[in-house]
């Protein structure tokens, strides 16, 4: 039809005019860049280098180093002293007694404090791997679903605008008919107003657009977020059992954070039991005398004597055991979360693939062949303009809901590869 023809030269004049324009506003770059994919997407989000995840990288160093300090001895302690000087005049060599002593003392920690406390430092560096891995994962999640919903509206924008040209043709056809008396000039203003609401639509979806593409230049970079998407979308492959993905769920990121908690609570528990023992310390003395006077060295141990438990080394130890017993309540707490979700996202995931695949062989096809028949209808006076404009909307709707679906179905997929730990980054 002409006016069909028509409309898709206007419709490709004002892409040429968009693309002009990004050109002129200094996206050249942007526009001329081949599509970005979304396994592209991914590798670039998870290479960006970005602070919240390298901070972690700088955590878990911060407390190896820690961890080699914390096993080290104390620092030995010296001694300079003037022992036994006479007040009456000060004199070092007029008293037999008197000294001039220099000592060294060395304490020794209780037990096996020290290689607990490096242990513990290091058990810390571990779930500070463990969060810098779950953020990765977690950053590859919502790449993905910034990429799938910014696909979702810049399909469901050309959705939209096919509609446009649809409502368009009505108008140009409800204008025709009227003219010969056939119908009501209500025809004409019901379509006008149908074709303002798609058109309230299409504004609607391109600020959605650009809050998608602003999560994306998060995640990858402005160059990068400003491509023009893949047109089709990605095939993936189905996800893993969900008994599979459920076994893999102990050995996830987040779950590991609150491993290394425990393991801290267990090495807090072994520090508190050593409390229980007394610390040493050995020290070493040497005093000069003056003139022919025999010179005077000793040597000596200290310990304290931890005697009196039950208001301190209990108590510490009591307040450790209910540590450690809360940090194994949280990973059971969160384990279980992750099951919930793996459940319901498990679900979605075949519930979208089950509809997606009616939507595609019968419902679109369908509401296609249905539009078509009552276009021909109304052309030939057979059917009235009200169940025109519904055909079309229908077939609107339908389209919409496939193209949503498929999204959502891979959006399902993105999060079971994320509750699978397919994600570390590499």
């Amino acid at each position: 039809m002409t006016s069909n023809r028509q409309n898709i030269v206007l419709r490709s004049c004002k892409w040429v005019l968009a693309a002009f324009i990004g050109l002129t506003i200094g996206a050249p770059n942007a526009i001329a860049s081949e599509p970005l994919t979304l396994d592209e997407a991914v590798a670039l989000s998870l290479n960006a280098g970005d602070p919240s995840v390298v901070q972690f990288h700088e955590m878990a160093e911060a407390e190896q180093e820690r961890a080699i300090a914390a096993g080290q001895l104390a620092d030995p302690q010296i001694q300079f002293r003037a022992a036994n000087v006479p007040t009456d005049d000060f004199r070092l060599d007029r008293e037999p007694m008197t000294q001039l002593q220099v000592g060294v003392r060395q304490s020794l920690p209780r037990g096996d404090t020290l290689r607990l406390q490096r242990r513990r430092h290091e058990t810390q560096s571990e779930g500070a791997v463990a969060q810098g891995d779950w953020v990765t994962a977690q950053r590859a999640f919502d790449t993905r679903t910034a990429w799938l919903e910014a696909y979702y509206v810049r399909g469901a924008q050309e959705v939209v605008l096919d509609s446009q040209d649809a409502m368009r043709e009505f108008i140009e056809i409800a204008t025709t008919i009227y003219s010969t008396g056939r119908s009501a000039s209500q025809d004409v203003l019901r379509a006008e107003l149908e074709l303002s609401a798609l058109e309230e639509r299409a504004i609607d979806l391109e600020g959605s657009e650009t809050l998608y593409r602003a999560d994306l230049e998060r995640l990858i970079g402005y160059e990068a977020a400003m491509r023009p998407l893949s047109l089709e979308l990605p095939t993936l492959p189905p996800p893993l059992p969900v008994i599979a993905i459920r076994d893999r769920l102990p050995s996830h990121p987040s779950v590991q954070i609150f491993d290394a908690n425990v393991d801290v609570g267990e090495i807090d528990i072994g520090i508190a039991e050593e409390a229980y023992r007394p610390a040493w310390g050995v020290e070493a003395m040497y005093g000069n005398r003056a003139g022919d006077r025999s010179d005077f060295a000793s040597i000596g141990i200290v310990m304290d004597l931890p005697i009196f438990t039950g208001q301190r080394q209990d108590r510490r130890l009591s307040a450790a055991r209910r540590d450690r017993e809360a940090a194994r309540l949280r990973r059971a707490a969160h384990l279980r979360d992750l099951e919930q979700d793996l459940n319901r996202t498990y679900a979605a995931w075949r519930r979208d693939s089950e509809r997606a695949a009616l939507y595609e062989r019968s419902v679109v096809p369908q509401a296609r062949a249905t539009s078509q028949a009552v276009v021909d209808a109304y052309r030939n006076d057979v059917s009235d303009f009200p169940e025109l404009i519904r055909a079309r909307l229908a077939e609107l709707d339908a389209e919409l809901a496939l193209l949503r679906l498929q999204v959502d179905m891979r959006r399902a997929k993105a999060r079971l590869t994320y509750l699978g730990g397919e994600d570390d980054g590499s």
